[in-house]
């Protein structure tokens, strides 16, 4: 191929390359000089809300009683079990709760605010803003004792949080902007960890919050084979993966079954 190229050919294509490089090296380092709008993460926030956990109540909306018994190894459940005449619901059966910093438990979707830091019709930019903003740090880090989780709001004043922290910023942020954007916890390689997955043009994009390295990247979530989701909420829905086996105990199918829903009260 290079013989069939002269020197001015060459020097062309040495160019382009040479720009392109430029290019992608200050557009993944330097991103405030070709997105201006990323320019308002450095600043602090100026907002009304409250950055406490919504208060509210997990309402039942399922015919399952997949049931969430055993938080810590987040696997997908094998099956599901139709729920018993007359059995009554256990909230925290139907949702996840987790502990705030005011060290009282609370269901997925309270930490979602409805926060949207500002407006851009980039659907990417969200991810490097939060890449940018917020710092990684384990909760043993950061406070003394169990897994503690933070509001999307929380996580943006303070700059700093684990995995679930900036997925549900990240989520928060896109369901403001009007995407249908979801956190997702589950287990990659097996440790858990929390993600978000972007559902765009009948495709699911995974989200990887956590690496700061990747700002811009979307990959299809059927590439990444090595995420294996257990559960996952919004604003308002809760849902939970399930496995259905024949009788050889070989998957026949995969499935999302929504749980409960979560209505926002005063009380």
């Amino acid at each position: 191929m290079s013989a069939l190229l002269g020197p001015f050919e060459k020097s062309i294509i040495g160019l382009l390359a040479g720009l392109f490089g430029i290019y992608f090296a200050l557009d993944h380092f330097c991103p405030l000089l070709f997105y201006p709008e990323l320019k308002k993460i450095r600043g602090d926030p100026s907002v009304s809300i409250n950055p406490a956990p919504r208060k509210g109540q997990v309402i039942p909306v399922s015919d399952y009683s997949a049931y969430i018994s055993n938080t810590s190894p987040f696997l997908p459940r094998d099956g599901i079990i139709r729920k018993p005449e007359g059995a009554q619901y256990d909230p925290e059966k139907i949702n996840w709760f987790a502990k705030g910093t005011d060290e009282q438990k609370h269901p997925a979707n309270a930490y979602f605010l409805k926060f949207t830091p500002f407006y851009t019709n980039k659907f990417w930019l969200p991810l490097s803003a939060v890449a940018l903003r917020v710092r990684y740090m384990r909760d043993d880090e950061i406070r003394i004792g169990n897994d503690t989780w933070q509001t999307s709001l929380q996580t943006y004043i303070y700059r700093w949080g684990d995995c679930e922290d900036h997925s549900i910023l990240l989520a928060d942020w896109m369901i403001g902007l009007g995407y249908d954007a979801r956190v997702v916890l589950g287990t990659v390689k097996g440790e858990g960890h929390a993600w978000v997955v972007l559902y765009k043009d009948e495709r699911e994009y995974l989200l990887e919050t956590t690496d700061k390295a990747s700002r811009r990247r979307y990959p299809l979530v059927a590439l990444h084979p090595e995420y294996v989701p257990a559960i996952m909420f919004n604003h308002d829905h809760f849902w939970t993966r399930t496995t259905q086996r024949d009788r050889r105990g070989r998957i026949k199918s995969d499935e999302w079954i929504m749980l409960s829903d979560f209505k926002e009260a005063s009380f």
